[in-house]
């Protein structure tokens, strides 16, 4: 974690405000703060796409949410209850144990997250598909996600990204995987990295590694340093950063 205090305190320093009230935490340090966490998300995304950063780099943000599936073998995630932005899925583990154990039930139209318990294991682990993939593998033996392969010793899941199933007069956006074969009536685990919450005071903490706290720094001062009219390129993520990244978890 990141204490907001220390950025802020930093930014004093290097603007050389420290006994000043020019800056503000309203119209200054939140929203340059703010936008630094969004760019450090992006940098994160571009690594994520090369295969050169891993999400275990973001323990503070990991999280394990165990479903009931839908009837349709479908589990929408709920930010709603789970107080968390979903950034990506992580993994996918069918045929999941609860602690402490208990029965999963019936399915029903709609997934249903089970917030009482925990995830403790599962012996099984989705492989994540395209579409084009998850059509070709619902008769192919030899593909993960297929139907005809069921016996538990040759058993492989699969899952598909999340996409909207309902009909096209419905009003919200209605996200959901779908995973094969049939996980109805089990439990299923979600392992997701959530997005970092902005911080709302300089007493909060930055769900960011603190190894980041210089580059967060630095991003900031930029930001503000743009609104005085330097001129820099802020929105621009470079393969630099990404190795910024590398170099500082080395």
């Amino acid at each position: 974690m990141i204490l907001t205090s220390d950025i802020t305190t930093k930014l004093k320093a290097l603007l050389d405000a420290e006994d000043s009230e020019r800056y503000t935490w309203t119209q200054d340090f939140k929203p340059a703060i703010d936008m630094g966490i969004d760019y450090i998300v992006s940098v994160f995304n571009r690594g994520f796409g090369q295969n050169k950063l891993s999400e275990d780099s973001l323990r503070e943000l990991i999280r394990r949410r165990l479903y009931v599936p839908s009837i349709y073998n479908r589990i929408q995630f709920d930010g709603g209850s789970t107080n968390d932005k979903l950034w990506t899925i992580i993994g996918v583990y069918p045929e999941a144990v609860s602690t402490p154990v208990t029965s999963p039930g019936s399915s029903t139209e709609n997934s249903l997250l089970k917030s009482s318990i925990s995830y403790e294991s599962s012996n099984y682990s989705a492989k994540r598909l395209t579409s084009e993939e998850w059509n070709e593998s619902k008769n192919n033996p030899f593909i993960a996600g297929n139907n005809i392969a069921t016996c538990s010793d040759v058993k492989t899941y699969a899952y598909r990204s999340a996409s909207d199933y309902q009909g096209y007069s419905a009003i919200t956006s209605n996200q959901e995987i779908e995973i094969r074969p049939s996980v109805s009536g089990t439990f299923v685990a979600i392992e997701y990295l959530r997005l970092p919450v902005k911080p709302t005071s300089e007493s909060s903490n930055i769900e960011l590694p603190n190894f980041l706290q210089d580059f967060l720094v630095d991003r900031s001062l930029q930001y503000i340093s743009f609104k005085e009219g330097d001129g820099t390129n802020l929105y621009s993520v470079t393969d630099r950063d990404v190795q910024t990244f590398i170099n500082l978890m080395s």
